[in-house]
């Protein structure tokens, strides 16, 4: 189904309050529409808090076909938002033990036995600290956020393959990592003796009235009333996407969460009250807040390098000065700016908090997907410095022109695109197709099968959710095409694929022994499957 052209009218709605007088709103609204009909975006919704006033804007559709707005109910997936959440649980969950428990609590006194880091010492020094601000050197694992895990692994099973994993030097740098935010869950689930979703619910949510927020999961109907659904652009055109890609359950802790805007207002409010519940209640102690916020390492590299290409190009000052537990710390005209963006597939969020300034800022918005030429958190990042602006009384430095073109004309984010394969003659690869065929393993991520398909001289792959092909390359490697339900990640344009992962086979004497998954943007570490028995190793799990 091809998304419609939208029209706005008759179901917009601003939020009351006394952030913005109405002249404000309209105009924000207007930058807000203006960049939804050229991003082509089917749904958003912002809220804003300043002091205890708040202001809520939804617009566009929730579900095109059946022309359902957007409300101030409507749930979005806010993919890794839900590692600021998680944090704050720790948080809680620390304040609770009355000093049993601290930052400092090596995991493994928490976890117990059958649970080993990649080397005894790092099993012995790791901390809740290392864990939630990246810092333990051990992968991201996207590719399990992305195509799922083997089925019938428990949160629990998972990480205790936690030394299995590919790392780098413990507390040497800043490695983003998807896997130990769902370790932090599984530390509350064994402290608590109940799932990461009920201690969320009944240790946080319920006490701070988030009562809509929930994890995605088999059993949450994205497709219902309740939630956006979620648009992905497929060939060039935005169309309604699959929903099983959007369970994560297993790896919920690190970006599961869905939730309205109404709830985020909560959340907020909550966070610049410094752990404090409406009824005055102190839920978290404020030193143990601001310990969540403290920079405890510098972004990777690949994060900073972008960096200092962006941060110059703009016309104001927005600094990054590291990442804390669960939280990016900026500082944004002079303002110290907590943050964290999320993205699952089609849904995207962005988060800014200015606790010094009592202000908060969220954004959610269900589609489309990236391509080549269009980001969706760039299109988050331009609404919120708009509204920034407005919020601070400054003038705002974009405006309903460079909102279609950011980070244009600043920067142009095609250098960071490798040149497109101008030579059309055909690319053989070393060794007959047949011989790359076979079954690879991997622990951590399940079976990576390849077989010959001789009717299309192809080499077709599944893991877990994940049916594609493997395209050869004049590298020598293979461009993961993706397809079925996963088809828009290498096809977001009509006639330019995206290869999100290349495999690199690995050649022993006399056949292939593994296979590397490596991702395209350096963000992850590669994963390797072995050429094994799959039946004796999954025995093992």
């Amino acid at each position: 189904m091809k998304l419609q052209v939208l029209t706005f009218l008759g179901f917009i709605t601003v939020g009351s309050g006394d952030v913005f007088t109405h002249e404000e709103s309209e105009d924000i609204k207007g930058y807000l529409e203006t960049m939804m009909g050229c991003h082509n975006i089917p749904g958003l919704t912002i809220a804003v808090i300043k002091g205890n006033d708040s202001w809520t804007l939804p617009l566009g559709y929730a579900d095109t076909a059946a022309k359902r707005a957007v409300t101030d109910e409507t749930l979005f997936g806010i993919g890794s938002i839900t590692k600021s959440i998680t944090a704050t649980l720790i948080a809680v969950m620390i304040d609770e033990s009355e000093g049993k428990i601290t930052f400092d609590t090596p995991v493994s006194e928490l976890l117990g036995v059958g649970y080993q880091f990649p080397d005894d010492f790092q099993t012995r020094e790791t901390t809740i600290k290392d864990v939630l601000s990246h810092r333990t050197g051990i992968a991201a694992l996207n590719l399990a956020m992305l195509f799922g895990i083997p089925p019938g692994i428990s949160r629990e099973d998972f990480s205790k393959l936690v030394g299995m994993m590919t790392s780098k030097p413990f507390r040497g740098e800043m490695l983003y990592s998807n896997f130990m935010y769902m370790l932090a869950g599984h530390i509350t689930e064994k402290v608590w003796g109940a799932s990461w979703e009920e201690n969320l619910k009944t240790k946080l949510f319920q006490k701070i009235g988030m009562a809509s927020t929930e994890a995605i999961s088999g059993d949450a109907d994205i497709t219902g009333d309740k939630y956006a659904r979620p648009y992905v652009y497929l060939r060039g055109e935005v169309v309604e996407g699959d929903p099983s890609p959007f369970d994560i359950s297993t790896v919920g802790p690190a970006g599961g969460l869905a939730t309205n805007i109404k709830d985020k207002v909560k959340f907020m409010r909550f966070m610049l009250n410094k752990g404090k519940l409406e009824n005055g209640t102190q839920l978290i102690k404020e030193a143990t807040l601001q310990q969540l916020w403290q920079p405890v390492i510098p972004l990777p590299p690949f994060v900073v390098f972008m960096m200092e290409r962006l941060s110059p190009q703009w016309p104001v000052a927005d600094i990054s000065t590291g990442y804390g537990m669960g939280w990016f710390k900026n500082v944004y005209r002079g303002r110290r700016n907590m943050w964290h963006a999320g993205g699952l597939h089609s849904y995207n969020s962005l988060l800014w908090l200015f606790p010094d300034s009592d202000m908060g800022l969220h954004i959610s918005m269900n589609g489309p997907t990236s391509s080549s030429s269009k980001s969706p958190q760039n299109m988050l990042v331009s609404a919120l410095y708009y509204v920034t602006d407005i919020l601070l009384g400054e003038t705002p430095w974009l405006d309903r022109e460079t909102v279609c073109t950011f980070p244009k004309p600043w920067l142009d984010l095609a250098m960071f695109m490798p040149p497109p394969d101008k030579d059309d003659t055909p690319i053989k690869p070393e060794y007959p197709l047949s011989e790359y065929a076979g079954s690879y393993f991997n622990p951590l991520v399940g079976e990576f099968s390849v077989t010959f398909d001789k009717s299309t001289d192809q080499l077709q792959v599944k893991l877990n959710k994940l049916d594609g092909v493997l395209v050869p390359k004049r590298d020598g490697s293979f461009g993961l095409e993706c397809k079925g339900v996963y088809e828009f990640l290498t096809w977001p344009e009509k006639d330019n694929p995206m290869y999100m992962y290349n495999a690199v086979f690995i050649r022993g004497a006399d056949s292939f022994d593994g296979v590397d998954l490596v991702m395209a943007i350096p963000i992850d570490s590669p994963i390797r499957f072995q050429v094994q028995r799959v039946d004796d190793v999954k025995t093992e799990l």
